[in-house]
């Protein structure tokens, strides 16, 4: 969970994000004295999923703290020490590319380098991948061409499709919360 004491009741039609208002100050104030063990200030409202395990800390400092969160099923927060790992058998050959930004990889497993679970053998930065998740479509242009990118289509071709941001406004945008989904006109 995000949030430790809050559980999902099924809709709810006034609160923040399904929740009621209710349960998440009990939160907040329950959370003032948690400290994070990441940045060690108070405030921690996620704790590591595995029960034994008492650590708790924000979720900016999930990152810094090589924390995992899982945003489907149950969605499962755990700390650096739990984290799910990935079970690849060889760490990525001196010279391997992440395949969205094209900078190494370099050569050993670690928490910042991902290998796709599909094909086992494109290697990416977990920064790639979650800048890649959570920034809108429409940001991602292709170099070669200067056209939109539409999602993983694009890059599915047998060689990797360096991806930029368009924009420095593409960083900025979710800090702001300015989304905006463009009109697109019926095809019919």
């Amino acid at each position: 969970k995000f949030a430790m004491g809050i559980d999902d009741q099924g809709p709810v039609t006034t609160g923040i994000v399904q929740h009621p208002l209710s349960d998440v100050r009990r939160v907040v104030r329950a959370a003032k004295n948690k400290k994070c063990f990441v940045c060690g200030d108070c405030g921690a409202t996620i704790r590591c999923a595995k029960s034994y395990c008492r650590r708790k800390f924000h979720l900016p400092c999930a990152t810094d703290g090589e924390c995992v969160t899982e945003f489907f099923g149950s969605c499962r927060s755990f700390c650096g020490k739990h984290r799910p790992q990935q079970t690849s058998e060889a760490a990525p050959a001196q010279g391997t590319n992440c395949t969205i930004c094209l900078e190494p990889v370099g050569d050993r497993l670690s928490y910042h380098t991902m290998l796709c679970p599909v094909c086992k053998q494109a290697w990416f930065h977990r920064g790639c991948i979650q800048a890649l998740a959570t920034a809108p479509q429409h940001l991602f242009t292709s170099p070669r061409s200067s056209t939109t990118v539409q999602g993983a289509t694009a890059v599915a071709d047998t060689k990797p499709l360096p991806i930029k941001r368009r924009s420095q406004e593409a960083v900025s945008e979710p800090a702001k919360k300015t989304w905006q989904t463009p009109y697109i006109s019926p095809t019919w």
